[in-house]
């Protein structure tokens, strides 16, 4: 898995928790993905490995997110139960 996303799911649940939240790594992984214009974190991960590819995730220079995927997945994956509010 590509360093950016195992430390933005890493920094985000960090900053979720400190809001009383839990949420899954693997959920936030699938997000990060989906924002990075994947479909889902498997399909980023399969890219990654590709050792034919000339370029991968870590050689970008800037990352262009599209809110609007990331979004959606956020909701599939996000559902009431995954979400825990703490005491």
């Amino acid at each position: 898995m590509s360093n950016y996303v195992r430390s933005a799911a890493f920094a985000a649940s960090r900053v979720l928790a400190a809001q009383g939240l839990t949420v899954k790594r693997s959920h936030l992984s699938e997000v990060i993905a989906a924002l990075l214009g994947y479909r889902t974190h498997a399909a980023l991960s399969v890219e990654q490995a590709d050792l034919k590819l000339d370029y991968h995730l870590d050689d970008a220079e800037i990352l262009v997110l599209n809110l609007p995927m990331g979004e959606r997945r956020g909701g599939a994956v996000g559902r009431v139960e995954d979400v825990q509010q703490r005491p």
